[in-house]
């Protein structure tokens, strides 16, 4: 499958205009990945393109994490950057076309409605 993208941003203006915007809570996200997360992705879809300069692709090549850090102010969102360009492992993520999906905050948002709250 490919995966479609509403918008494309650089990576700095994308972390920078939504960086009040993510509303995320990890706690649920923890939950959210023993979930079946392909069916949700295919049924919730919903992608920004970013493009990487050269030296951007150096930082966060095989590092999903520092990307996600990057982009959402967290490192739990890391695998869903993987599933949403069909990555299977870090390995793998190379950017060498110099532009990546991130899911949109209203796609993150939606997926961590399914997943029900319990607190500790």
């Amino acid at each position: 499958m490919i995966n479609q993208s509403e918008n494309i941003y650089n990576l700095e203006d994308y972390a920078t205009a939504f960086a009040d915007s993510w509303d995320i809570n990890t706690m649920k996200l923890n939950r959210l990945s023993d979930m079946t997360l392909s069916e949700l992705f295919d049924q919730y879809a919903s992608y920004n393109t970013i493009e990487l300069s050269d030296a951007e692709c150096r930082i966060y090549k095989l590092n999903p994490k520092k990307l996600s850090y990057k982009i959402y102010d967290t490192t739990e969102i890391w695998f869903l950057i993987l599933l949403a360009n069909n990555i299977k492992s870090v390995t793998e993520f190379d950017l060498e076309n110099n532009t990546i999906l991130v899911p949109t905050n209203k796609m993150i948002n939606k997926l961590l409605k399914l997943v029900p709250y319990k607190s500790s």
